[in-house]
């Protein structure tokens, strides 16, 4: 049986629950014989039978599990190419190497495309393929050590993507939560019905249901500014937890994000209805931004976590020799 093991970055995982669940999308893929995912190193490593299931397949079951692949792409200029034929052995040689989720060759270009998991495979593994099937390789200006960043660049955008969800989040957020608790203390009330006073002493026959009709008035004014600043949070920063819930809900299933997207819709969009209705209610636009605000802190703060420790582990594994000398029969050989 032709087997074939696969080391794939995943993102997304942010608990032993996330783990749980990728190991349990991949166990179900017809012809993976064993997975195993470590959250600390955010890797899957999967064993399969190559006669029975493709790396797409691998790719597909964990995307639809509501979690990320990191795979880099290489446009390989290829050479000695003459007929269809020679594009199936290419294709047949490249998809052979442990690592490459798919590979599609162009004769006309005389191309390869080839799509991989940047911790399994290098571009001399990939090059090494190509000519071992009898055919040859352009060197380009391409570092070869490319491929190997690309998993720390995928990291960096995930963190950057973060960030700029978090600033979101703070910048809408803050206002909201500090307009609110002002509202809820007295701050801002007192002063309309004094501002609302000081006109009624200027407009004689108005009575008290006028001066409180203007203060309902400004009520309602100021909850449509909550609404202005809670949708952004709402919308933007929370995108991914509605995402994340969504294709949890199709694998039938429920996880945290489930929770953070129930919690802050329930309150946004009662607050909503309650706003168009002309309700007299107490709206929470401020709890719907907050429970996506301070979670995003906390996630933010882990992906960087994570993002450093990565960075030193990676540092520690370029210190590792590329070769090895050793005493053998008295001679010194390097291996």
């Amino acid at each position: 049986m032709p087997e074939q093991q696969i080391t794939l970055p995943v993102t997304g995982m942010t608990c032993a629950s996330c783990v749980m669940r990728v190991e349990k999308a991949l166990r179900k893929v017809p012809g993976v014989i064993e997975a195993s995912v470590n959250l600390a190193s955010e890797q899957a490593a999967v064993r399969f039978d190559m006669a029975q299931v493709r790396p797409q397949q691998i790719q597909a079951a964990v995307e639809a599990a509501g979690y990320g692949i990191v795979t880099d792409r290489l446009e390989i200029p290829v050479t000695g190419m003459t007929c269809a034929s020679c594009v199936m052995r290419v294709e047949k040689a490249l998809r052979k190497v442990p690592g490459v989720i798919e590979a599609s060759v162009n004769l006309s270009s005389e191309g390869a495309s080839v799509t991989f998991s940047p911790t399994s495979v290098s571009l001399a593994e990939l090059r090494s393929a190509i000519e071992g099937a009898g055919y040859g390789v352009i060197e380009t200006t391409a570092a070869a050590g490319a491929p190997a960043d690309a998993e720390a660049a995928a990291r960096a955008r995930e963190l950057a993507d973060k960030q700029r969800k978090l600033i979101v989040g703070v910048a809408f957020g803050l206002p909201l939560f500090l307009l609110s608790m002002a509202r809820d203390v007295g701050l801002i009330q007192p002063w309309w019905i004094g501002a609302a006073a000081t006109m009624m002493q200027q407009m004689p026959g108005a009575s008290m249901g006028d001066l409180m009709g203007m203060a309902a008035a400004r009520d309602d004014l100021l909850n449509w500014i909550f609404l202005a600043l809670a949708t952004p949070v709402q919308l933007y920063s929370g995108r991914d937890y509605y995402i994340h819930a969504w294709k949890a809900l199709r694998a039938r299933t429920a996880n945290m994000d489930t929770l953070i997207a129930m919690g802050s819709s329930v309150a946004y969009l009662y607050s909503l209805l309650l706003l168009l209705s002309g309700g007299t209610g107490h709206v929470y636009f401020e709890t719907a931004a907050l429970i996506i605000t301070l979670i995003l802190v906390g996630k933010y703060l882990e992906a960087r976590a994570k993002s450093q420790t990565g960075a030193a582990i990676r540092a520690l594994i370029g210190l590792q020799p590329k070769t090895a000398r050793v005493l053998r029969g008295g001679q010194e050989v390097d291996l």
